[in-house]
């Protein structure tokens, strides 16, 4: 923070202590783990608001916002609120199991009309829609149609923009896009950490081969950044140079013919293959953090990474061999000798 002030949860700046080289071409950045607080708030001071009947005298209806343990406990804090719980109720459907209905509980002769926050209509299972409005005789009760959740509105898709890289098309605009990374809030508790290992990492192009920051900006697919609410959002990332061929070459080359050595035998190594990914994306980090450290230059670190990785797999490999070996070997099938049978019997006569 002694360098950036403006830095938050969701959108940083890192200032490494040496300055990042990268000669020659063809670099490129990729995300290989994130680990992402689980402190959204279920419902924020913004979205804890509602209209009743145009809001006399243009103000707006609270109920409490914040996290709640349950379900009840959200629909319990809108009931009780005024002016909704002399009018109407949020009661569950008698229908449909886990769905919800907006009742009339009153005796008044004029149509009833509220707007909640879209974050809330999401969670209760009702329709987007710009006001609902409840008649005293055709229209008493407006039912939801999807089941309510109070774990639905934490977003299941995070948007990992970063400076590094090149930008891309990302729907109708350009930006320096990382990955796009799915989450599954609901087998993490509140205040735990969300975390995502990617092996192998999808690499894309750098913008810069001489940079000593690095920011980082998260965004929903709305577009905005997540109200973390505290914790600390960590990324982990790898940089690697890929090559692309020759100018002139025809075809794929040697590249193409091992790929066709490697397509017959996959079924015998996938296994190994994942064993290769996970210690690859392990490689780069620690080369990442060798080169932020300053300990040694990208060419020593990725010897000594490499060299490090190639032990670790050499001996896995011995380990499954080992393993293989101790079978009672390959099984060859005997071949019928029934025509030999036939000739000597042929002889006889």
């Amino acid at each position: 923070m002694a360098y950036f002030s403006d830095n938050a949860i969701s959108h940083f700046t890192t200032h490494l202590p040496k300055e990042i080289r990268l000669t020659g071409d063809n670099w490129s950045v990729g995300l290989v783990e994130i680990h992402v607080p689980n402190t959204l708030e279920h419902v924020s001071d913004e979205e804890a608001v509602y209209s009743f009947d145009n809001s006399r005298d243009n103000v707006l209806h609270r109920f409490k916002s914040g996290n709640f343990q349950n379900l009840e406990d959200l629909i319990a804090s809108i009931n009780d609120s005024p002016d909704f719980s002399e009018h109407l109720e949020i009661a569950p459907s008698l229908m449909r199991s886990g769905y919800y209905t907006i009742e009339r509980i009153c005796s008044c002769t004029k149509d009833h009309e509220i707007i909640f926050h879209n974050k809330i209509l999401d969670v209760l299972g009702f329709e987007r829609a710009p006001r609902m409005i409840l008649s005293p005789t055709s229209k008493r009760a407006i039912e939801a149609t999807r089941p309510a959740s109070l774990v639905l509105p934490v977003n299941d898709q995070l948007y990992v923009y970063c400076d590094v890289c090149l930008p891309s098309f990302v729907g109708d605009t350009q930006s320096s896009l990382l990955r796009i990374v799915t989450l599954d809030s609901s087998k993490t508790s509140f205040g735990r950490s969300i975390v995502r290992y990617f092996a192998p990492p999808h690499y894309v192009p750098v913008l810069h081969r001489n940079f000593q920051t690095i920011s980082l900006d998260i965004r929903t697919s709305h577009g905005v950044n997540p109200p973390f609410t505290s914790g600390t959002l960590l990324l982990g990332g790898g940089i690697r140079n890929v090559y692309v061929g020759a100018p002139r070459q025809r075809g794929r080359g040697v590249g193409g013919w091992l790929g066709g050595i490697f397509r017959t035998i996959i079924p015998y190594i996938k296994s190994g293959a994942k064993a290769v990914g996970k210690e690859a994306a392990r490689a780069g980090v620690q080369i990442l953090s060798d080169m932020s450290r300053g300990d040694m230059t990208l060419h020593e670190s990725v010897r000594a990474r490499s060299r490090e990785s190639g032990r670790k797999l050499a001996k896995k490999a011995g380990e499954k061999l080992s393993n293989i070996m101790k079978g009672r070997g390959y099984k060859t099938r005997r071949k019928s000798r029934g025509n030999q049978s036939k000739k000597k019997r042929s002889s006889k006569k």
